[in-house]
């Protein structure tokens, strides 16, 4: 639902961009050229349309139904269990996929990082491409735990606590403005 509003807000956005520039959408008389044309803005009323549409599928938490701009609740993580198959000899035995944490930690005593950019945000999980869950005042912050994950390359992510909501934030210039070398252990 949420990839079809996209889609949607981005072909009417599209169509009232063609409607602007080519001057569909207005009341021409005899003689008049193309160009842009504010008699009939039907290709305001689409770019409107379409931009409110993309704003919207963006700001809901789809999974849940949880409006996250509006700051909905949200759900505990949830795991899932490994499939089990049972071989000829009766033994049961667990798949699982190879993990792309390379290590978890805890984070040593004195870990603090300071983040400073207005648009950091925590996640939920440390993936860039997760839900964010908040957006981080400026200010210090212990971290809870560190975990290293490898992507195409590694990352390493600190799980801080955010007035009362813990979430991941990336260790990047963009995010951690500093810290202290114990978070580097």
């Amino acid at each position: 639902m949420q990839i079809l509003l996209v889609l949607v807000g981005i072909a009417l956005v599209a169509v009232g961009i063609v409607f602007a520039i080519t001057g569909l959408a207005g009341d021409r008389t005899e003689g008049e050229g193309r160009g842009l044309t504010l008699k009939a803005p039907a290709w305001l009323f689409l770019v409107v349309i379409g931009v409110l549409l993309m704003w919207f599928a963006g700001t809901r938490d789809w999974d849940n139904g949880d409006d996250i701009a509006g700051g909905g609740t949200t759900a505990a993580p949830t795991t899932t269990a490994a499939p089990t198959t049972t071989d000829p000899g009766g033994q049961e035995t667990t798949t699982t996929k190879t993990p792309t944490t390379t290590a978890t930690t805890s984070a040593p005593s004195g870990c603090v990082v300071g983040i400073g950019n207005p648009l950091a945000s925590i996640r939920v999980d440390t993936d860039q491409l997760s839900r964010e869950l908040a957006d981080v005042p400026a200010g210090t912050y212990e971290v809870i735990e560190i975990r290293d994950v490898v992507f195409v390359v590694e990352q390493r992510w600190f799980l801080i606590d955010v007035q009362g909501q813990q979430g991941w934030i990336m260790d990047s210039s963009f995010n951690i403005d500093s810290k202290t070398p114990a978070c580097n252990a």
